[in-house]
């Protein structure tokens, strides 16, 4: 447990001296507490501390996610196409185009080639990327399950976005 941080959480700015390196409750013990707000217990320091965890580590998911989400996509056919935010904007407005124009086409770039796809193809597209997006979402949100049912800080640790679900 990070006791400085989750000190900090509870009692922002708080006013003690001593060294809090060493994350261990005899370290806490020995703190000289000179806040006129009274010093949290180790219960209620153990407790929160596993709530800042929890936080935490569903922050570095979601963050694990967009990183996934963003970083393109490979299709069945092998063309690597570009999912960073920008593109998606600009995938979701040539959709909405494609979906009112079956005669549409557009001059797309992927794997540093130039293809131009038609109505079809773009909705697919769309449908494709659509899919994997959600797919991370769902993976996100198991994961951010798991977190929640975790008892201990140990368990919330070994809860990372490399595990398969």
């Amino acid at each position: 447990m990070d006791i400085a941080y989750t000190l900090h959480t509870l009692i922002p700015s708080a006013k003690y001296f001593g060294s809090l390196t060493e994350n261990t409750r005899e370290a806490y013990d020995k703190l000289e507490w000179h806040d006129e707000r009274p010093k949290p217990s180790w219960e209620v320091l153990e407790k929160t501390a596993l709530g800042v965890c929890k936080i935490r580590k569903k922050a570095e998911l979601a963050e694990a996610r967009w990183l996934e989400e963003t970083s393109g996509v490979v299709l069945p056919s092998g063309v690597e196409v570009a999912t960073d935010d920008r593109s998606q904007t600009k995938m979701i407005g040539i959709a909405m185009k494609a979906a009112q124009d079956p005669d549409f086409t557009v001059r797309w770039k992927a794997n540093g080639q130039w293809v131009t796809l038609d109505a079809s193809e773009i909705l697919n597209l769309n449908v494709y990327i659509s899919n994997v997006i959600q797919k991370l979402f769902e993976k996100e949100e198991s994961l951010s399950k798991m977190v929640d049912s975790c008892q201990t800080i140990e368990e919330v640790k070994v809860t990372t976005w490399e595990q398969v679900l």
